[in-house]
């Protein structure tokens, strides 16, 4: 539980590590403690995977943007459940995306809403 009462709301972010409440909650991370990124990545020869947590009840969505500027598209990566689910916290599941090398170069993020 979070003790100041400030620090409660969906907008705040009482561990100072750049993620909200509602995105900790959205991804199963801990709005406590500074753990690291709700989305990893993994560079292979054959290009990027992107993991994340999903929970139910949820809508996520994997982006990409050749400039980081809006409008962002859909990505038409195949969206599949991570082979390791250990260490993912009750309720949640992890899913992947590989995204592949070409050109020209992307950013990728995911967005989630409730």
């Amino acid at each position: 539980m979070i003790p100041n009462e400030a620090d409660r709301g969906p907008a705040a972010d009482p561990d100072g590590d750049g993620f909200t409440n509602l995105q900790e909650c959205l991804f199963g991370t801990s709005p406590v403690a500074n753990t690291g990124s709700p989305t990893t990545f993994e560079s292979t020869p054959g290009g990027l995977i992107v993991r994340w947590s999903e929970r139910a009840n949820a809508t996520y969505v994997l982006q990409e943007s050749t400039t980081l500027e809006e409008p962002w598209s859909t990505s038409s990566a195949t969206i599949t459940d991570a082979i390791h689910q250990t260490g993912v916290a009750t309720d949640y599941v992890r899913k992947q995306a590989s995204i592949p090398l070409g050109s020209p170069h992307k950013f990728v993020r995911v967005q989630a809403a409730e």
